[in-house]
C-alpha cells in the first residue's frame, strides 16, 4: 500500500476535507441538535450537500428551533426508525451518498443495516468501531478497538477487527505500526485469555507477513511520559466493556476522540449521545478524509496490510 500523507490532528483533517469535493451525506433521525447543527455547518462551509432522512416534522421542527430554514435541503419523511437506517444504509452503498451520519437513531438499526447489507451483498464484513484518540501536545492519534460492537469476542474475531484498523491506520499515514494488547500481567494468572489472544494474533501476523508488531499491555512503558519505546499506534482491548470505557476516558482527560464504524464500502459516523455539535463537526471532517483516501485504494475496506 502506498504511503499516504500522515494526519496529525483533526485541524489537519478540517484543513484536508476543504480541499476535497463536496460530499452528499445522508443523516439519518437529523432531529438531535448537535448533529444537525454540524451537519449544517458543515454545509456551510462547503464540505456536506447532506440529504435529511427521518420524519419530517420532527426534521422541521428541529430547524426552526434554530431558526434555521431547511427548505432548501432534501428531505426524506420516513417514519420508521428501522427503515430510516436501511435507506440510509442502502443509500451509502449504492453510491446515492459518500456518508452516513446518526442522529437521534438506537446505534443497534445502524449495526443490524450495516449487517443485513453486507450479507446481501456476499461480504460477510464483520462490523467494528475504531475510536482516534488525538493526543495533546504529540502530533498523532492513537487508535482503540474494538470500541462499539463485538461484545466478548476471540481471538480470530480480534485478529479480523486488528487488520481493520491496522488498514485505517495506514490510509491516515501510519506506518509501520505497534499495536498494544490490552490484558492484565500474566503473574497474576498463567492462562490469561486476553494474552494468548494476541500471541496468537501476534503469530498470525507474522506467517501472513502483516507488518502490524504486537505488544502486550499492561506494559505501560508505550505510554507517553515513560520510559519505552513508543507510543502504540493501535491499542486493542480484550472485550466490549473495556473498550467502552476507555474511549470514553477523553471526557476526564485532554483528548479529542473520534469514532467510526468500519463497513466494506467506507466510513459510518455514529456520535455518542454526550458529542457536542463541534466534536461531530470533527468528525465529519474526519470521515470525509477517511472515505477519499479509502477511495484512492479501491474503495473497499480491506481486511488485511501486506
Amino acid at each position: 500500500m502506498e504511503a499516504e500523507q500522515r494526519l496529525l490532528s483533526f485541524k489537519q483533517a478540517h484543513e484536508e476535507a476543504g480541499s476535497l469535493r463536496t460530499s452528499r451525506l445522508a443523516v439519518l433521525a437529523p432531529e438531535d441538535l448537535d448533529v444537525l447543527g454540524a451537519v449544517l455547518a458543515a454545509r456551510e462551509k462547503g464540505l456536506v450537500e447532506p440529504v435529511l432522512i427521518g420524519q419530517e416534522d420532527k426534521i422541521k421542527k428541529a430547524g426552526s428551533s434554530m431558526s434555521v430554514d431547511l427548505d432548501e435541503i432534501e428531505i426524506l419523511d420516513q417514519k420508521s426508525p428501522m427503515q430510516m437506517a436501511r435507506q440510509g444504509i442502502e443509500m451509502f452503498f449504492d453510491g446515492s451518498v459518500d456518508l452516513v451520519i446518526k442522529g437521534r437513531l438506537p446505534t443497534s438499526h445502524i449495526y443490524r443495516a450495516i449487517i443485513r447489507k453486507e450479507k446481501e451483498l456476499g461480504q460477510s464484513q464483520r462490523i467494528s468501531v475504531c475510536s482516534l484518540w488525538e493526543l495533546p501536545h504529540q502530533d498523532r492519534f492513537v487508535l482503540l478497538t474494538d470500541t462499539g460492537v463485538n461484545i466478548d469476542p476471540d481471538w480470530q474475531i480480534k485478529q479480523d477487527v486488528l487488520q481493520k484498523a491496522a488498514f485505517l491506520m495506514n490510509l491516515l499515514g501510519y506506518a509501520p505500526l505497534i499495536t498494544l494488547a490490552l490484558s492484565a500481567s500474566r503473574e497474576i494468572e498463567e492462562n490469561m485469555a486476553s494474552r494468548e489472544d494476541a500471541e496468537k494474533i501476534q503469530e498470525y501476523f507474522r506467517q501472513e507477513g502483516i507488518d502490524c508488531q504486537v505488544k502486550f499491555g499492561g506494559d505501560m512503558r508505550y505510554f507517553p511520559g515513560n520510559d519505552g519505546e513508543a507510543i502504540p499506534d493501535i491499542i486493542l482491548v480484550p472485550h466490549l466493556d473495556a473498550g467502552n470505557i476507555i474511549v470514553k476516558l477523553d471526557f476526564f482527560l485532554e483528548i479529542k476522540r473520534s469514532s467510526v464504524v468500519t463497513s466494506s464500502r467506507g466510513p459510518i459516523i455514529v456520535p455518542s449521545r454526550s458529542d457536542t455539535w463541534e466534536h461531530i463537526l470533527d468528525e465529519l471532517a474526519l470521515g470525509m478524509v477517511i472515505s477519499h483516501r479509502l477511495q484512492q485504494h479501491g474503495g473497499l475496506w480491506r481486511g488485511a496490510l501486506k
